[in-house]
This record gives structure tokens, sequence and C-alpha cells, in this order.
């Protein structure tokens, strides 16, 4: 796994120094450089990734894109920069694309099924392979560190909605396929500074989190699309949860892409909560703006085909959909995050047994932490409109009441600047999203030891997110932003730590000029899974 020391042995050194200088000719740029004359052939078969079987030598190709990506045409190359041939070898390469699965396991933004890693965005198939090669024991933290750089230097000079002006570019503003994959790599780009990176590059990293919230909002993102060429009936659902669809009707590759930007959007607003907590800076998104489904069932997104996928979603019935999605809710079309969110905050229902996944209910728990966070700090829930009347909806029960005791003398200091309702909402709130696990846990329990869950972790949220409303000022030291976040991390650690059995802390690395820094790391917060 990654060594934190980022400290190489001479061996390693001696290799890196022998070939520094093989660095290829470069021809420049080619963002469809990695398209081949048969691969829109149906007969072509695909491995993980989209890596068809029908070239030689796929992962040489991958590699010159991505150095082609990373060396720009008649420019000199940065002398810092030149390992770059080194890391991103062939074999390398192989070796990143492959481990980039415990990645995806935890952050399912990619589709399985229909990405294709040399058709893509060049920064994105590179970003893969440094997430990738912070799972692998081909290189070290340092290695990485210098692998962001160059990624981060790329993608400043070749990515559009990296600058500012394309915010006003009306050209950007259409949702392409293009425009998809570069917010994907920019924000895979951002969880890889935060979780690997030197202090200097989660600086620049949370410096660019604006842009990245401006450019999902230019796109649309935190609606549903209402593009005919994307239109999925599943995401947009009737509040009865009855659907006259057929799977000979279903359009996979709509349904895809409406689920694509689903998934982008809510780990784009995961991560926005996640920095406010950490750096205590401005959040960028309300909790109330994002207006979109939950993510479907993991058997439903893995699916390699679209019949599978279909029956995954119980479109084939209740037999096949018990076949081949065991642990997941089977549901056509996931509850809204707005009105489940409604439902959690109001007195008299509670989200009904097996109506949502693991995946959803992490979700719910962030957004949980984001309301908490900006309702201690408006004083109410007023922002959210929670007075509205629910519709009818198949996935709620009503609620008994119970709530879990709290010690009166904490909560009267705990809700100090926020009015007694609102305090007394979210609590109930959090204890209705306790529910939910534990009365789910049997089901998806069992799919976390299978070794394809996504997120395990996801069902602690609740209870950090309590010791959060009962401790406004946790971590609070207005110092620096890097203060705060080894600060933010030490602090949520010590709630953690009893609650998993492999508790964490944050890793002390020197970098190569014996400075002191503070590393998430990447393979520690999304571990890899045990093999099924």
């Amino acid at each position: 796994m990654v060594d934190l020391t980022g400290t190489n042995n001479l061996a390693s050194i001696g290799l890196r120094c022998s070939r520094l200088t093989q660095i290829a000719p470069k021809t420049g740029p080619n963002h469809d450089s990695g398209a081949t004359d048969s691969s829109s052939s149906d007969s072509v078969c695909y491995s993980m990734w989209g890596i068809p079987t029908n070239i030689q030598n796929p992962y040489s190709q991958l590699s010159s894109q991505i150095l082609n990506f990373l060396y720009p045409p008649n420019e000199a190359i940065d002398p810092t920069l030149t390992g770059m041939n080194l890391y991103f070898s062939p074999d390398n390469t192989k070796d990143f694309v492959d481990q980039y699965t415990h990645f995806h396991e935890h952050v399912p933004i990619l589709h399985p099924g229909t990405f294709r890693v040399m058709e893509a965005h060049p920064g994105l198939a590179a970003c893969m392979c440094c997430i990738g090669a912070c799972y692998s024991n081909r290189v070290v933290l340092s290695d990485v560190q210098e692998m962001m750089d160059a990624l981060w230097t790329a993608m400043e000079r070749d990515c559009r909605i990296f600058s500012e002006e394309s915010l006003h570019d009306a050209g950007v503003a259409e949702v392409t396929k293009s425009s998809i994959e570069e917010l994907q790599a920019v924000l895979l780009t951002s969880i890889l500074h935060f979780g690997n990176g030197t202090s200097q590059q989660r600086h620049r990293a949370l410096q660019i989190i604006p842009m990245v919230a401006a450019q999902s909002r230019r796109l649309g993102l935190p609606g549903v699309s209402s593009d005919p060429s994307i239109f999925s009936v599943l995401h947009h659902p009737e509040v009865d949860g009855q659907y006259d669809l057929k799977s000979d009707q279903f359009d996979w590759l709509a349904w895809t892409e409406q689920e694509l930007r689903i998934r982008l959007m809510h780990a784009i607003f995961m991560l926005d909560a996640f920095l406010e907590l950490f750096f205590n800076v401005h959040a960028q998104f309300d909790p109330s703006e994002v207006h979109l489904p939950l993510p479907c069932d993991d058997a439903a997104w893995n699916a390699s085909t679209a019949d599978n996928c279909a029956s995954a979603l119980g479109l084939n019935g209740d037999e096949m959909a018990q076949s081949v999605n065991p642990h997941g809710t089977r549901r056509a079309a996931q509850p809204e995050l707005h009105l489940v969110r409604q439902v959690l905050l109001d007195d008299g229902w509670q989200i009904k047994f097996g109506s949502t996944n693991s995946l959803g209910k992490t979700i719910l728990g962030v957004t949980m932490i984001a309301i908490i966070r900006l309702s201690q700090k408006v004083g109410s829930l007023n922002y959210l409109h929670t007075g509205d009347g629910l519709p009818s909806l198949d996935w709620i029960v009503p609620y008994d009441g119970s709530s879990q005791p709290i010690d009166p003398a904490i909560s009267d200091e705990a809700h100090h600047g926020m009015d007694t309702r609102t305090f007394v909402m979210l609590l109930s709130a959090l204890d209705k999203l306790q529910k939910s696990w534990n009365d789910d846990a049997p089901t998806q329990t069992a799919l976390c030891e299978s070794g394809t869950r996504v997120s395990r972790e996801g069902i602690f949220l609740p209870v950090i997110s309590r010791h959060i409303l009962l401790n406004p000022g946790f971590a609070d030291l207005e110092q620096d932003d890097e203060d705060q976040y080894v600060a933010s991390y030490k602090a949520l650690k010590r709630v953690g730590a009893s609650l998993s059995q492999t508790p964490d802390e944050v890793q002390e690395a020197i970098t190569q000029f014996g400075e002191k820094e503070y590393i998430l790391d990447l393979a520690r917060i999304f571990r890899p899974l045990p093999p099924p």
C-alpha cells in the first residue's frame, strides 16, 4: 500500500533516474485518440473500464494518450514533471486502472457498463490512474503527489470548465459527454488532492470548488435534465410510484446518462458538505437546492447489459429482480432527495423499510450534516420550507414518534442560538435515519460482506451527525484552513473510533523537502473491499 513516509528505497531511486530521460516524442493532446476504427462495433468485447480486447497492447495506447495530455506540444517540459513517462508506463497504467476499482466501489460515479477509458477525456483517464496509484504498490506517496502536480497543470491548460471565462461561454453550458467528463475529472482530481495531497495541493483544490459548483449549476445538474435525448421516465417519477414501463421499452443508454448526472451531482454536493465541515469554509450549496432522485441500486448501476439493468430495476418482474438484485431495493425509481429530507423532518412520517439503499442513506447522512451545520449558523430550519405538505408516496409509513433520550443539560447548551423546535426536529430526523439503517441492516449487511458494497461506513453518519448537533463547536479553531482541517478530522475520528473496528488516525508524512504534512490517505478513507 502507499508508503506514507514518502521515502523511496535505493533500487526504486536508481530505476527512476535511469528512465527519467526516456521521454517519448509527443504529437500534442488529442482527446479523440482513444477511439479505434472498430470501437463502435457491437462485436467488440470490452474488459473492465472499457478496454477493448480486439487490439494489441491497449495499455501502451492508453499510456501514450495520457502522456500526450500531460506533455503539450512545442513546450518545454517542467524538469520536476519529467518522471511521468516512468509513472505512466504501460504496465503501471494497467495496474492503476485496475486499482481504480477499489475507489469506484465507494464513489461509483463512472458507469462500468458503458465507460470507455480509451475514448474518454484523457484528463479523466489520467485522474483514474492517479487515484488507482494510491492503491498500488508500484509507487509511493511522493510519486503520486508528483503525478497530481502534472495532472493539475494539464487540467488547468486543457479543461475548459477549469476557467472562469467558460461560465460565460454558451457552448460550455451545453451538457455534452465532454463537459460531463471534464467535470468528473475535476471533481475526482479535487477528491484526490484532499485525500493524498500536501497542504499546498489541498489549498489549490479548495480554491477550485466554487468553480465546480458554478459549473454544475451552469450545466443544470442540481435538477433532473429535461433534455429529450436522455429523458428517462424512471427519473421523473409519478408520485404514486406506479410505472407503466416494460423492459422492452426501457432506454438503457438514456437512463444511464441521466443516472450518471445524478450521481455526479450527489458527489459534488457531498464533497461540498465535507469541505464545509473539515475546513469551516462557506458551503457552495444550500441543502434544499438539490432536487434529484437518490442513486439506483448497485445491481442496476453495475449491470453490463440493458436487460440485466431492467431486471435489477424490477421491470422484468419480482422473481427476476430478486434473483439479480437480492440486496437492493429493487425499485424502478428511487425516492427524491428533497422529499426524503422533508419526510425525515416531518414528525408524522418515516421512510418505509427497504425503500432506500445504502448509498442513498449515506447521501442522506451527509445531507443531515449539511442541514445541521447551516441550521447552527442561521438558527432555524425556515430556509428549507419544511411546512409544505407531502404528496402521496409509496415509500413512507406513519412514524411512532419515539427517539433516543438526551441529557437535558446537554441539549440546552447544544441548541444555544438554535430555536428549540429546530433542534428537536433535527434530533428526530437523525433517529429516523438511524432506524432506517437498522431496519435494512440484515439485507444490506449481507451485501457489505459480499465485497460489493460501496459505502459501508455510512451507517455511522447518524451518530456523527448527532455529535455535531450536540457539540456545535467540536473543532472550531478560527485559525487557518489547514489547522481547521486537521482538528476537524481528529475530532471526528475520536467519535468514529468508538464505532469502527478499524479506526484511523491522521497520517503524518515527511515530504521530500523534510516538512511534516498531514495526509488522510485515499486508500484508508476508501478502503479496498475484500474479495467476494
